[in-house]
């Protein structure tokens, strides 16, 4: 989200597969752990925003984000803006074709 600040996007939608992370962010308390404050810093950065929205996606349908997790969780060094890696198209494709049917 921070990002997303620095470069004045004012809409943002913010998607996980995992239910209680979205959960967590919607629910008016923060939880009483690590993650608590990484929910409170994010919250603080939600006025900069015009639109934000917070969703679940099932992963079987977000292969993509997955995969880009997985793959920067070892390339700290690499950020996309506008063109994720080439690889990235095929799975794009799954997902869309997966979310039609």
């Amino acid at each position: 989200m921070r990002n997303s600040q620095m470069m004045l996007f004012l809409n943002l939608i913010v998607e996980s597969d995992l239910q209680n992370v979205i959960y967590t962010f919607t629910d008016a308390q923060s939880p009483l752990s690590y993650m608590g404050t990484i929910v409170d810093d994010c919250r603080l950065l939600t006025c900069h925003f015009q639109n934000l929205q917070f969703a679940h996606i099932r992963r079987e349908v977000n292969q993509a984000a997955h995969y880009l997790a997985k793959y920067a969780s070892s390339h700290h060094e690499n950020v996309w803006i506008e063109d994720a890696p080439n690889y990235i198209d095929v799975i794009l494709t799954f997902d869309l074709l997966s979310n039609t049917l």
